[in-house]
């Protein structure tokens, strides 16, 4: 279980590692994952229940990784002039 654990946390973190923010970080991915229902995966929520996301969580969650993309919230990579 431990193997599995860290094989997720390991690839999780190639993907969007918020220690090393001088690499380019794929935080729109994640938002798409996150809006998708495939974040987080279902045999996390099945071990950890209150890790499932309400729509409006997860809303707020993709919300918040566009800006760190640095993009407007909502609307892909466009600025909010």
């Amino acid at each position: 279980m431990s193997w599995l654990i860290y094989s997720d946390v390991k690839r999780g973190r190639d993907e969007l590692n918020f220690s090393e923010w001088d690499r380019v970080q794929e935080a729109d991915d994640l938002a798409e994952a996150v809006l998708s229902i495939s974040m987080p995966p279902g045999k996390y929520t099945i071990l950890y229940p209150s890790a499932k996301l309400l729509a409006a969580e997860r809303k707020q969650l993709a919300d918040g990784l566009a800006v760190i993309q640095g993009a407007a919230p909502g609307n892909g990579r466009e600025d909010d002039d």
